[in-house]
């Protein structure tokens, strides 16, 4: 893996590595865009953008811009978390441009966050405490210490709350280990 600050990282795979090899990197690519609310509001944003080579954090601006840089081309995925509104995620691709101008993804509009609250119970009616609760999936682990928005854990009463969803229709899954 090769890093170089205004450069596109580069990985690259070989069974049989020889002694000496040089590695070229190409210019880094810098993606900017805009998010915006509905009604023009300015949410307090962070994005993440997902590329093959790891994540790469950006933060909007007072004037709803953003923009990331040290990209190597190829896809990508947008992730746009602000609290209070739905998580937007997108798909993208980075091409680098002949005037090493940054790559505009353009604008982004997210909504304001759907919340849901419910309940989990066992097969028998009884409230199911620690069950874990996302939407599409639940996941079987998680590490312990870390949060995430994504995932709700129900209480002694089997309470559950999750937000910053979409609205529309949402598949929701509770699991819990022996229940």
């Amino acid at each position: 893996e090769a890093r170089a600050v205004g450069h596109a990282p580069k990985v690259i795979l070989s069974d049989h590595a020889p002694a000496h090899f040089d590695v070229a990197l190409d210019a880094a690519i810098t993606a900017t865009g805009e998010v915006r609310a509905r009604g023009g509001d300015q949410p307090a944003a962070t994005i993440v953008l997902y590329t093959d080579l790891g994540p790469k954090t950006a933060v909007v601006r007072d004037d709803g811009t953003f923009s990331c840089s040290d990209l190597a081309p190829g896809g990508a995925r947008v992730r746009i978390a602000a609290p209070g509104y739905a998580t937007l995620e997108k798909a993208v691709t980075l091409t680098a441009t002949s005037s090493g101008r940054p790559v505009d993804l353009g604008r982004f509009d997210v909504v304001a966050e759907a919340i849901v609250e419910g309940r989990v119970l066992d097969a028998r009616g009884a409230p199911v405490q620690g069950a874990r609760v996302a939407k599409d999936r639940a996941p079987v682990f998680v590490a312990s210490g870390v949060a995430t928005s994504r995932v709700a854990i129900t209480d002694s009463k089997g309470r559950f709350h999750i937000g910053e969803l979409a609205e529309g229709t949402a598949t929701l899954e509770a699991y819990a280990p022996d229940v």
